[in-house]
């Protein structure tokens, strides 16, 4: 028989795919005693991943690359295997900026690498965590009014920057007695309360302090409505001020 590349015609494809949906290879047969003595001493040793285990498993060393953990999270190198690394990296130089990045990251303080004896200390995590709680405090805050609104299944959201950004806009002052922060602190009130089916979008939410707050209870008072009718009110006043006192002025300069 010649040597050579030979092209499986689709028409010969086709036959052998058909033949073989028809006639599976290893269907209704069994492996030989000499193929399972091989595979069951190639897996001597080996722990597979589902072993004891019912049902459809997942497989967990994706499931973990998914997730963003390292498949080798937890195990231990093999053997010789630190030796093959120095091995194949034995020759190649680092560059002078590549070693003055790694000397300061090895610095006690003010590498990334140091952390100060933070296996020492048990009690690291708690007093990091206290302390991000104390200074994002009104963040933190705002993250459980979200979780409770979740919990009412109220539609719609608005962000920390959007109420930041709305409290800006009426200079950190409650809509309803015009106190300003920090003599009161400003609260998120819902226009069309959420027991009425309001939503949770920053366009249904005014700054109002505690106690105005409780007092409107399930009113859908709008006070944006209200302030703007309040100062168009004031701008007329004002410029009927200014329209007294030219004429006064004029009267004098009559006299």
């Amino acid at each position: 028989m010649p040597t050579g590349i030979y092209k499986r015609t689709i028409q010969h494809g086709k036959s052998i795919s058909n033949a073989l949906k028809l006639h599976p290879p290893m269907k209704g047969k069994q492996h030989s005693l000499i193929s399972r003595m091989k595979m069951s001493a190639s897996m001597h040793g080996r722990r597979a991943w589902n072993k004891g285990k019912k049902g459809k498993q997942k497989n967990h060393n994706m499931e973990g690359l998914r997730l963003g953990r390292g498949w080798n999270k937890g195990k231990k190198m093999p053997k010789g295997f630190g030796e093959k690394v120095r091995l194949r990296m034995l020759g190649t130089k680092q560059s002078e900026a590549t070693k003055r990045k790694r000397n300061i990251s090895l610095q006690r303080i003010n590498g990334s690498n140091w952390r100060g004896g933070v296996t020492l200390d048990k009690k690291y995590k708690y007093n990091i965590n206290k302390k991000w709680n104390v200074k994002n405090r009104e963040y933190r805050n705002f993250l459980g009014r979200k979780r409770n609104y979740l919990k009412k299944n109220a539609s719609g959201s608005h962000t920390f920057e959007e109420w930041n950004n709305l409290k800006i806009i009426y200079r950190y002052m409650c809509l309803c007695c015009k106190r300003v922060e920090p003599e009161i602190k400003l609260t998120e009130d819902h226009i069309v309360p959420l027991f009425f089916s309001g939503t949770n979008f920053i366009w249904n939410i005014q700054p109002l302090c505690q106690s105005c707050n409780s007092k409107k209870y399930l009113k859908s008072t709008n006070y944006h409505i209200v302030l703007k009718k309040e100062l168009e009110r004031l701008k007329v006043l004002s410029e009927a001020e200014v329209l007294e006192k030219t004429a006064e002025k004029k009267q004098l300069r009559i006299l």
